[in-house]
Parts: C-alpha cells; sequence; structure tokens
C-alpha cells in the first residue's frame, strides 16, 4: 500500500470517526432540550408585565389536570407547578388574573400558604405561595372564572356541527393567567403537560 493510499485511509476513517460522534452526539439531544431555560439577568430583560420573580424562584414545568364545564363556563382541577428557586427563596410569586383557588399544598400533600395581593384590571395580581425549605413542587387547586379572557365559549348552534359545545384558548399576550396559575411571561420558559379528566355539558 503506498504513502498516498494509506494517507486517504486514514483521513476516511478520522471522517468515520467524526461522523459516529456526531451520531452520538445528536442522539443525546433530548437530554438536553429536558434542561431548564435560563433567566435573563440584564435590567431591560424585565418583564414589567409579569408580578413574577425568577430569579428568586421560577416554574419549569405545569402538569395540568383539569375539567371542563360547559354549563358554568369554567375550567378547573389541579395544576402541579415545578419550581427551581434559590435555597433561600421564602416565596414564589405566580400571576393571577381571576382565578378561584381553593387550595395549595406542596409535593408532599402539605398546605403552604399563599396570598392574592392588589392589582389592576390589565395584569391581574400577583399570587405569592410560601415555600418550605425543601419545597420543589406545589399543587394549586383552582377554578377560571367564568369570563376568563383567555377562553371562549361556544354554544352547539355557534358551531359547524350544531351538536356539542366547544371552547378555546387564547393566551397571547398576557391572558393565560386567567386560567392557568403559572408565571405568565414568555421571558420564563417552561415545560408542559395537560390532561382533561372529565368534561360536564
Amino acid at each position: 500500500m503506498n504513502t498516498l493510499t494509506r494517507a486517504l485511509l486514514v483521513v476516511t476513517l478520522a471522517l468515520g470517526a467524526c461522523r459516529a460522534g456526531d451520531t452520538a452526539e445528536n442522539q443525546a439531544q433530548p437530554a438536553l432540550s429536558e434542561a431548564v431555560a435560563p433567566i435573563l439577568t440584564t435590567p431591560d430583560a424585565i418583564d414589567t408585565h409579569s408580578y413574577a420573580k425568577p430569579l428568586e424562584a421560577r416554574v419549569t414545568h405545569v402538569a395540568l389536570d383539569l375539567a371542563i364545564d360547559f354549563k358554568t363556563k369554567r375550567i378547573g382541577g389541579t395544576a402541579g407547578l415545578d419550581i427551581d428557586r434559590k435555597p433561600d427563596a421564602k416565596q414564589i410569586i405566580l400571576d393571577d388574573k381571576g382565578l378561584v383557588i381553593t387550595s395549595i399544598v406542596d409535593g408532599a400533600g402539605q398546605k403552604l400558604d399563599w396570598t392574592v395581593g392588589s392589582g389592576n384590571k390589565d395584569l391581574g395580581a400577583p399570587l405569592s405561595i410560601a415555600l418550605r425549605p425543601d419545597t420543589k413542587k406545589i399543587v394549586i387547586d383552582y377554578q377560571s372564572a367564568p369570563d376568563a379572557s383567555a377562553l371562549l365559549w361556544l354554544t352547539p348552534e355557534q358551531t359547524a356541527g350544531k351538536k356539542a359545545p366547544f371552547v378555546f384558548s387564547q393566551g397571547e399576550a398576557i391572558e393565560n393567567r386567567t386560567w392557568i396559575p403559572t408565571q405568565d411571561s414568555p421571558a420564563i420558559r417552561q415545560t408542559w403537560e395537560a390532561r382533561s379528566a372529565s368534561t360536564r355539558r
């Protein structure tokens, strides 16, 4: 085997190894996508349309287990929030606009103290939840108000099939806080999952 042939063989093997490495790296991508998105810390990155203080405590994942009540025009159930917090954080602040909250507990089912502060008609109000030193998850039992601005309810007569009622949500720009208790800001990226336990008409 001459020198040129050997050099080509070495280059081919090296490129093949790089491609194999790329394949292994690409297979690891899902783990990277599960990482928590960073919060920007510059003054111009502060979201003035949210009461949240994500540099102290933030929501990283939302798990909704809800029922839809077409008669009362309410969506309700539980919102389980995974949180990331500084060790000395005493509370987490969510955005709330008209939610009817029944209870808030931690991941172990222990009650957490909470208050809804004063707010305004555009932003709603801050929902402050006290944290224990080991709190990493909170579960909120709640309902939306009948006039939640993110939800549009249609009677059967208003639909194409004329047989069943219909509801859809439009959360932009800051209307998700009318039916989901969370930190309602595009700066606070969260993963989510949702299921409906039952639908009542």
